[in-house]
Order: C-alpha cells, then structure tokens, then sequence
C-alpha cells in the first residue's frame, strides 16, 4: 500500500498523470478538471512552453474570451501557453520554428495543439518541400479583427493552418492534409486552410471530452451552409454564391458547370457566372474551395 501511495504522488508532482512534464507548481492551479500548470511539449519534449491556467490570464481586452460551447469539440481551453519572454525562433519540429504557428505580437497567449503540429512534419517529411504556413493560432479577439473570419474559426483552437508550398498544386496539399487526418479543407486562391477538428482535443489545453469517433463527422456543406442566388443585371442573370460560412476572409477557387434547357453547358472558374437565360431548367453545380459542392435547379 505504501509503494501505491508513493507512485501515486510521484505520479502527480512529476507528470501530472497525463504524460506532461511539469514545472514549478502554481500558486493560482485550480482543482477539478484543471491540472497542475506546468508546460507543454513538442517533438519527442525535446522543445517546451510554458503555460498558465486560463482563468488566471491578464486579459483587459477580453481577447481570449471564448464563446460557450456549441459541441464537445468547442471547449473553452482551459490552459494557455505563456509567449511572454519566449524564443519562438527556435525549432518546434524538424522543419517549422514556434514562430511559425504561434506570434506574441497577436497576443501574450496561444493554444497549439500537438496533433497539428505533428500533423504538419508529417505532411513535410511525405511532400519533400518547403511548406510557408500564413496563420496558425489566433485569439478570439484577433480573429475578430479580420474582416469576414468565423466567429468559431478552429484556428482559435489551436488546430487549424493555413499555408502554401512551392511548386505544389493545392490539390496535392489538400490530398496529404487528408491523408494526415485532417476534418476539413478549404482552397483559396493564394492559400489552403486545413484543421483538425474532429481529433481528439489536446488534455494539454482542454478538459478530457468524449471519444470523436462517437461525434458524427460533418459533410463540408454541413460546415460551410452556402446556397446559389441569382440577380438580373440588365438582360442578363448572375449567378453567385450566399452565405457561405468561411474560416478567413479571402478569394476561393470556384468552378461553375451549368447545363441548359437545351444540352449546352457553361462553365467558368470565376466567383460567378452570367447568363442569357432562356425558356427552360437549368442544372447548376459550383464547387467552392475545392471541397463544397452546392447544387440548385432553376427554371426560366
């Protein structure tokens, strides 16, 4: 019984009991679902961060104020890394530097899931080229400042990038974020955006939640919405694409195919397309950002 109560308590002042390396105890650590504040670790922990219980975040913005919960995959993260006074030039990953995730001049704290993180090496290592990542975390109050992003963006949890490569179509960089797990892709024009929001929340920031494979995985129309509108302009019809939900502001790659009431089809890769319409249906399919595809029949 001894030799029990000995493990159990090396267990907690070293670990925590769930796989993390702790630093010096908080005098502010909550109880509960909240463990001891120590740091998180990347690449085998040969680099770490520290980090701070979120309830104890100096936030007189209310920059890292997260909205309630719309499923068990938006838990509010319950640790932060602490940016301040950290050397984020240094490598998180054989091929990626901290900075290229996380920036303290988008705010004093982060959320960087080891899940994307491994996920990206991953996607190097099998791509064999340089890959330039344009935004990774980003607080909810940053991302408010981006004219047209999500209220909920992933990339406010930690899990989601948005990045380019070389030489690279990003048909083929969509194919090896999926190939590395990734729940939803999206293709911009100077861009694609992938995230991880059906694995497993890191424990390193959120509270143990159920098992993902138990959530019913969402179709990319499910995820986006978005419909087809038309309006008249002049002798002519446009054709465009509504209230699509977006995860940055942004040009997506479209393309439109459009039979008409007598065989002929239309196509364009533009964000809409014109008619001259004539009496008859028209079967209308457009796929944005290389993943959704909306679909509409109209008649004339």
């Amino acid at each position: 019984m001894q030799k029990l109560i000995l493990s159990s308590i090396l267990c907690l002042a070293l670990l925590g009991c769930d796989g993390f390396i702790l630093g010096k105890k908080s005098s502010n650590s909550k109880t509960g679902n909240h463990r001891l504040t120590g740091e998180v670790c990347y690449s085998d922990e040969s680099f770490c961060l520290p980090q701070i219980d979120a309830l104890t975040a100096i936030d007189p913005n209310g920059d890292y104020e997260y909205p309630s919960p719309v499923g068990p995959q938006y838990e509010r993260p319950i640790y932060l890394i602490d940016l301040v006074n950290q050397n984020l030039q240094r490598q998180i990953s054989n091929n990626f530097k901290a900075i290229d995730y996380i920036s303290s001049q988008k705010g004093p704290y982060a959320v960087l899931t080891r899940v994307l993180v491994n996920a990206m090496q991953e996607l190097r290592d099998e791509l064999g080229k340089p890959v330039f990542i344009n935004s990774g975390y980003r607080s909810p109050g940053y991302n408010k400042s981006i004219p047209g992003s999500s209220k909920i963006s992933r990339h406010t949890y930690g899990d989601a990038v948005d990045f380019y490569a070389s030489d690279t179509s990003f048909e083929e960089l969509q194919e090896l974020c999926e190939s590395q797990g990734a729940a939803f892709t999206l293709v911009y024009e100077s861009h694609i955006h992938c995230d991880w929001r059906a694995s497993r929340l890191d424990t390193a920031f959120y509270p143990p939640t159920i098992d993902p494979s138990h959530i019913r995985k969402l179709a990319y129309h499910e995820i986006t919405g978005g419909h087809i509108e038309y309006r008249t302009i002049g002798n002519q019809v446009e054709l465009y694409v509504a209230d699509f939900f977006t995860e940055e502001p942004g040009d997506f790659v479209y393309e439109w195919y459009i039979t008409g009431p007598n065989g002929q089809s239309f196509e364009s890769t533009q964000s809409s397309i014109r008619l001259n319409p004539m009496p008859g249906t028209y079967r209308i399919s457009v796929q944005v950002g290389n993943s959704v595809q909306l679909n509409e029949i109209l008649e004339w």
